[in-house]
């Protein structure tokens, strides 16, 4: 897989949001996604969601003339994916606030 840097014009949070999005249609797609490690040497990172046939109802272009990457409908189901999840148990512990 060839990875594409932000000075090519990808933005990771292009990543997290395609990945975002395809959660949200297939709650169960990462369980068959192939982790692999990332060149700081972390394991099990999800990889770039590259291959057009399988991204491209997920991924917007580099070149896209949107701002804001969070609005509208995808904002509310943001929100509301984000209210169902617990607390993270390890946050407090490392930032000493809830």
């Amino acid at each position: 897989m060839v990875e594409v840097p932000p000075s090519k014009g990808k933005r990771p949070r292009d990543y997290v949001t395609a990945y975002f999005r395809r959660i949200l249609e297939e709650p169960d797609f990462l369980e068959g996604v192939r982790k692999m490690r990332a060149a700081s040497g972390t394991w099990n990172v999800l990889p770039s969601p590259l291959n057009k046939m399988e991204w491209g109802d997920y991924l917007k272009p580099s070149n896209s003339a949107a701002k804001p990457w969070l609005k509208g409908t995808l904002l509310e189901r943001f929100r509301e994916a984000a209210e169902s999840m617990p607390d993270n148990p390890e946050y407090k512990r490392t930032y000493g606030r809830a």
